[in-house]
């Protein structure tokens, strides 16, 4: 069955109400990256796997892992708890026209495949880099042939394998393919050819891609506006494209531009500071990059020996080594609250009526990502990123609906007028049950094709609870 847009729930306590296990990072990361694909790939029959990545939140160790339509035009992601492989919630990601067509390509290659994932994951196990552990596996296309391309990863290092899914065969890639040559065009003056096209833009992310023997330059104008420049060694601009990305990466994005202001070096002056370091390696890839709330310079470098990253801190200059997230403290929680939240998501959706409520940090700050339905037809179904402290609406994007939500979505927009409390009611009721905590979630669903509910979920020390809240009469039970 494919999502229907709903979190799933973990497991219930003896009292009847939630937990939110504390997630443990796998010991064995090559089987742990196998069940979390098959978990996944279970949810959305005929959907084929593109890529799956292990990640850390606030100590919580967690995969995602992207599916895709055989259209290549949708992505489904799914986070799959660490331990248990049980999906801790499931939402769909519109990609751009580029990633579309990367999608496109190996989706054509499928077919001929004779390695499938898994098989991949123990080819590229059994060549795992002194050091490093299993991080991320991606679906590719390289010289026309179909891979599995596999980072490992260490706190100082990152190194690359790639698995032909034809012959099974291993390799060990320098960075993917030969870096520029001394003839062709540097970083530094592709970066110069994209500012000059957009006058004060400010540079997020740079990339050599091999394959193509040209730079990726990303960029943010002085209006707002993301592109993506591609220029070749020889120095001919190939394209010039609006880049679209998800919603997570957009706000990610303009945070990053406005960090960027105080920040003492451009990345061009991060890539020559790391290549100082390394003497005789090059810079294939620099990027901008928050992690808990610091900026730092990610700056990939290629030599003899494969690829390392540096990360350099954007105020002092000073190479750095990420430290696991720490928990948030008490006082991180947002000025604004979940019902008010709700508020400035209807408010920029006129007509519309919120149907879930979730608190998210990023980069340091907490955001809302609300979504709103309308009340009549046609149904739309957006989402709305809320700054926490400040209640600016950083985006607003419209959502596809699966074939399996849109009979949810119209028996929600049927019983809107039954609703007689608000987010904020919701959120007032389900604190004084318990007593104590921080809302987390709220989502209103239907019940028994009746009336509306609202799922209240509630964070108190390391558990979550869960509350159903009746939201015509108020009445409170546990789930």
């Amino acid at each position: 069955m494919l999502p229907n847009l709903i979190r799933a729930v973990p497991a219930t306590l003896a009292i009847g109400f939630a937990a939110l296990p504390c997630l443990a990072q796998p010991a064995n990361r090559p089987a742990a990256f196998q069940s979390a694909i098959a978990a996944a790939t279970a949810q959305a029959p005929g959907w084929p796997f593109y890529e799956a990545e292990l990640e850390n939140d606030g100590g919580q160790w967690y995969f995602e892992v992207k599916v895709v339509s055989l259209s290549g035009a949708s992505i489904l992601k799914y986070e799959v708890d660490s331990s248990s492989f049980a999906i801790r919630r499931s939402r769909p990601d519109t990609p751009s026209s580029g990633k579309v067509a990367q999608i496109q390509a190996a989706l054509a290659l499928l077919p001929s495949a004779s390695v499938n994932v898994s098989q991949a994951i123990t080819i590229a196990a059994a060549r795992t880099p002194d050091g490093t552990q299993m991080s991320h596996i991606e679906l590719g296309v390289e010289s026309s042939r179909l891979v599995y391309k596999f980072e490992f990863s260490s706190p100082t290092s990152s190194q690359r394998i790639v698995v032909d899914a034809s012959s099974g065969a291993p390799s060990n890639p320098p960075g993917g393919g030969t870096p520029p040559g001394s003839g062709d065009l540097t970083l530094d003056q592709a970066i110069q050819a994209a500012l000059a096209l957009y006058p004060g833009a400010r540079v997020l992310e740079t990339e050599f891609e091999a394959s193509d023997s040209r730079w990726e330059i990303r960029l943010m104008t002085a209006t707002g506006e993301v592109r993506k420049v591609r220029i070749a060694v020889s120095g001919v601009l190939l394209s010039d494209d609006r880049h679209s990305r998800g919603r997570e990466d957009t706000a990610d994005d303009r945070l990053r531009a406005i960090a960027m202001g105080s920040a003492a070096f451009s990345l061009a002056q991060a890539k020559t500071i790391a290549e100082a370091g390394a003497p005789g390696a090059i810079a294939i890839k620099a990027e901008w990059e928050f992690e808990h709330g610091v900026l730092l310079a990610k700056v990939t470098l290629q030599d003899a020996f494969g690829l390392r990253i540096v990360f350099i801190n954007a105020s002092s200059g000073s190479t750095v080594t990420p430290t696991p997230a720490p928990a948030p403290p008490p006082e991180a929680a947002p000025v604004l609250d979940v019902g008010t939240a709700a508020v400035v998501g209807q408010a920029a959706n006129p007509g519309s009526a919120a149907v879930s409520v979730e608190m998210e940090l990023k980069g340091g700050r907490q955001f809302y990502k609300v979504k709103t339905l309308t009340r009549t037809t046609p149904l739309r179904l957006r989402e709305v990123v809320v700054d926490g402290k400040t209640g600016f609406a950083w985006s607003n994007t419209l959502l596809p609906m699966s074939s399996d939500y849109l009979p949810t979505a119209r028996l929600t927009s049927t019983l809107f007028p039954t609703v007689g409390h608000s987010f904020a009611d919701a959120a007032q009721i389900a604190l004084t049950v318990l007593g104590d905590g921080t809302v987390d979630s709220i989502e209103l669903e239907p019940e028994q094709g009746t009336f509306l509910a609202y799922n209240v979920d509630v964070v108190i020390g390391q558990k979550t609870f869960r509350l159903v809240i009746d939201s015509r009469t108020g009445a409170v039970r546990p789930k």
